[in-house]
């Protein structure tokens, strides 16, 4: 599934703030349509010089950051700006997202899913039958 069109089905159904969820649902779509070498990685995204903890999907050097496609169809402006990736902690303030953190901290939990809120588990069913049908 290419990853814009994921967001804009995100917006669509008004799940476009669900956090980490979307991220890992979106590395199961792409590794079930075939991608391979996916990683979802925490580090740090410093914007407009404030920073803050953040994940995002690496294949090799090509990062797929769903946070910052979500952002940019919220607030185009969101385009003109320089994101930077690190993967080490840079000095000064850095925001932290607790929400995000706790679901990070249980992502290999057996109980990962079952965190996720209702809506969102029905849309994540959708997308698995969606792939499956047009795959057949």
């Amino acid at each position: 599934m290419d990853p814009m069109k994921f967001a804009l089905r995100l917006r669509l159904r008004k799940l476009d703030d669900t956090g980490l969820y979307a991220l890992f649902l979106l590395k199961e779509l792409l590794i079930k349509q075939g991608w391979s070498d996916l990683e979802i990685v925490q580090g740090y995204l410093t914007v407009a010089g404030e920073t803050c903890w953040h994940c995002w999907i690496q294949r090799r050097d090509t990062i797929i950051d769903l946070g910052r496609i979500l952002a940019t169809l919220k607030e185009p402006e969101f385009a003109k700006c320089e994101f930077k990736y690190t993967l080490e902690k840079p000095d000064g303030d850095v925001r932290v997202d607790e929400p995000n953190v706790a679901i990070w901290d249980r992502r290999d939990d057996q109980t990962f899913w079952k965190g996720a809120p209702k809506k969102f588990l029905e849309f994540r069913s959708k997308c698995h039958h969606i792939l499956h049908d047009k795959a057949r």
